[in-house]
């Protein structure tokens, strides 16, 4: 070996060298390191050293371009594991290429919601509303909701926290939600749309509201509490799409000869509100 015949003095300098090349790529981009190990065989044998890999992919996980299982940590992954994620962001899991369409379930967690369902959850006369849900970036918790919104940790089946309606409210469901984390992970930022039925009147009334939720300590800051105009609740409709983009939150909604699409700002709480006729749609 031409390592062994090299003096100790000589040998150390280029475990130094070595090291620093490490830290270095560690830092570095992915396709910095692809393009760093086709240089010559020690850079490929380099370049495959978990400690690189697991910076990179760790980058990508705060990115939230992964998402990891329940009680996975990357630092248990080895360097090839670490690759293979990487190759999953760019290229998609291995069963695209595959001739097998059929999804393979890798791992199944069932989780026991415990809240009730009351009569009051009955949205108004003939209307069905299929319960929200919403799986945050990096897999660790979950939004679910109707009437009783709440986030629970999936691998915990632990309720975070949840959504409770006010007493006056007799019919109400949460037919929408988006979420978007904050904070590398350790808060996450809630728009959910709130629609509530007044028998009294036969209208609909819209509430988007933002919150803050800390997941350590599982408090809430609300952020924004916007009421749109009522609608008549033979013309209301679906709501189509709810986003939030860092300030910014878009609604859309589709009542009987219209399209709604509301966007408003959340640190300053100005919104506007926008109603396209079906004709022109």
């Amino acid at each position: 070996m031409v390592m062994d015949m090299l003096p100790i003095s000589r040998l150390n300098s280029l475990l130094l060298i070595d090291d620093l090349l490490v830290t270095i790529l560690a830092m570095s981009s992915i396709p910095a390191v692809v393009i760093a190990s086709q240089t010559n065989r020690h850079m490929h044998s380099l370049t495959q050293t978990k400690e690189i890999w697991l910076s990179l992919v760790t980058d990508l996980y705060h990115r939230n371009f992964i998402d990891l299982a329940p009680n996975e940590r990357l630092a248990d992954l080895t360097s090839n594991e670490l690759v293979n994620l990487a190759k999953r962001v760019a290229q998609g899991p291995s069963t695209w290429n595959s001739d097998v369409c059929k999804p393979k379930i890798l791992r199944q967690i069932i989780l026991n919601h415990d809240y009730p369902v009351r009569p009051s959850n009955i949205f108004g006369p003939n209307r069905r509303e299929k319960p929200a849900s919403l799986i945050l970036p990096r897999g660790e918790y979950l939004l679910l909701g109707r009437d009783n919104f709440e986030c629970r940790n999936i691998s915990k089946n632990e309720i975070i926290w949840r959504f409770e309606p006010e007493p006056q409210w007799m019919f109400h469901t949460v037919p929408a939600l988006t979420a978007e984390l904050i904070e590398d992970g350790h808060a996450v930022t809630i728009a959910f749309w709130i629609s509530k039925y007044d028998v009294g009147t036969s209208f609909e009334q819209n509430i988007v509201r933002v919150i803050r939720l800390e997941f350590a300590t599982k408090s809430i800051t609300i952020l924004q509490s916007k009421e749109l105009p009522p609608t008549p609740s033979i013309l209301a409709g679906e709501v189509r799409r709810l986003r939030i983009n860092g300030d910014f939150v878009v609604a859309e909604k589709d009542d009987f000869g219209s399209h709604v699409l509301v966007i408003f700002k959340i640190s300053t709480g100005s919104r506007s509100i926008v109603e396209i006729p079906a004709t022109q749609l």
